[in-house]
């Protein structure tokens, strides 16, 4: 027993050297595996190096790269999503041609703030200052050259992407270079206060820009862009602690707003104001603008008096925006449904419709001017009426519409790209101008910076 016990230990101690030794073998494997996988991400950044420094053309990427800004940051916003976005965008107005890629790279930045896009060529690149201004989830992105853009100085007629689309005349009216324009901006902020822990910048945004269209306070909306919502009259939100500035695109947005003091949002009702610094509010010799809080708002909207209040001039001709985008105009089929759907919905509240224009460019034609609005004749203003209270605010495959009256004149004339002066709702003086509302010094300022 004894000589077996002993024999026991010695197998016992021999099989302890065994599993001591054990993992040194293993061990061998395991570094040749980390030697493999250094190698690889080696070879992975030295490709990546060669990739991001190759030339096109003759071109260094530094001359084929544009910045762009203002990317929304808690969107979720992915790489492919923005390069696929911009490239559609490209091709649907015409600055390529409808088989070309041109940007083949896009890089965000580890903070989402912003990104660098990579054309395939110099002059692909060039064309890409013209998405300078394209409204983007919400927000509107800064396009334009690096800092560090060291090549010639290249002679073009690049705009900002609504003066190319025909969506806002070039001078008059909400002049969208001033969006980014920090001499308005003072005019352009607004305070709101309640702000909940639950809330992000990126909700409290939504919520707001989705209110204000829903609700008719907006004003000329994009008329050709590949979207399913109407751009966002909010620019951003910053939210400190329990209140918040919202910063809107116009002076009018800004205005318009102060109609949504008391809102319900995430379980408490907002206070929205101007900040307590703002001195353009109008007065001296001028009754000044009273302004309703949510509960009047919503039974104007119940009773349907907002709908005609935020519709413009009464005309017995209706413009309905956002039923369709600019590709689907071109299919012929889906283009006639557009016509035959809009004669239909506008013919069931007892009135007649005369004709249905659905103004679209022509395939030789990068002409965009009037398209994304369909216009509807009636044959009386009444009429016009009825249609605006049975069908503002509804939906159409999905796509949330607009309407408002157009000009008789105007649409006899077939200036469909005519543009609608963008009104303020006050609750003393209805829908009016902004000169109204904000006394003459800011309206100076204003006008001054859109010249």
């Amino acid at each position: 027993k004894i000589g077996r016990i002993g024999s026991c230990k010695n197998r016992s101690n021999q099989n302890n050297k065994r599993q001591k030794q054990m993992p040194r073998e293993k061990s061998k494997p395991d570094r040749r595996l980390k030697r493999t996988k250094s190698r690889s991400r080696s070879r992975s950044r030295s490709s990546e190096h060669v990739f991001s420094q190759h030339e096109i053309d003759g071109n260094p990427r530094s001359r084929r790269e544009l910045f762009v800004g203002n990317t929304p940051s808690s969107s979720g916003v992915d790489e492919k999503t923005l390069q696929q976005f911009l490239n559609d965008s490209l091709r649907q107005v015409g600055l390529v041609k409808p088989t070309e890629t041109p940007i083949i790279h896009c890089r965000i930045s580890d903070k989402s703030k912003f990104s660098f896009i990579e054309f395939d060529t110099a002059e692909n690149c060039t064309k890409g200052l013209n998405l300078n201004g394209i409204p983007f989830m919400g927000t509107m992105l800064k396009i334009g050259r690096p800092s560090k853009y060291t090549g010639p100085v290249i002679e073009t007629s690049a705009q900002a992407w609504q003066q190319l689309t025909g969506t806002q005349p070039l001078s008059g009216g909400d002049d969208l270079s001033a969006f980014y324009d920090q001499n308005t901006k003072s005019y352009r902020e607004i305070f709101a206060g309640n702000i909940t822990e639950s809330m992000t910048d990126a909700n409290l945004a939504q919520f707001i820009g989705e209110a204000m269209i829903k609700l008719g306070l907006t004003g000329n909306h994009s008329l050709s862009m590949d979207t399913d919502e109407i751009p966002s009259p909010v620019m951003l939100a910053r939210i400190s602690g329990k209140y918040s500035f919202i910063e809107m695109k116009t002076a009018e947005d800004a205005c318009n707003i102060l109609n949504l003091n008391g809102i319900p949002f995430m379980g408490t009702n907002l206070k929205i104001s101007r900040p307590t610094k703002f001195d353009g509010v109008a007065g001296m010799g001028r009754s000044t603008p009273r302004f309703y809080d949510w509960e009047e708002l919503y039974q104007q909207w119940s009773n349907g008096k907002l709908r005609l209040l935020t519709s413009g001039t009464p005309s017995n001709v209706v413009m309905i925006l956002n039923m369709a985008t600019n590709a689907q105009l071109a299919d012929p089929i889906h283009y006639f449904d557009v016509i035959e759907d809009a004669r239909a919905e506008c013919s069931l509240f007892g009135g007649s419709v005369l004709s249905v224009i659905v103004p679209r460019a022509a395939p030789s034609s990068n002409l965009l001017k009037g398209i994304g609005r369909v216009f509807v004749e009636m044959a009386s203003v009444s009429e016009a009426e009825q249609v605006i209270l049975g069908l503002k605010g509804r939906t159409y495959n999905g796509r949330f519409v607009d309407m408002k009256f157009f000009p008789a004149d105007q649409f006899h004339a077939m200036n469909y790209s005519t543009f609608l002066p963008h009104l303020v709702l006050t609750a003393s003086h209805g829908a009016t101008q902004l000169d109204r509302v904000l006394n003459e010094k800011t309206i100076a300022k204003l006008r001054q910076s859109k010249s």
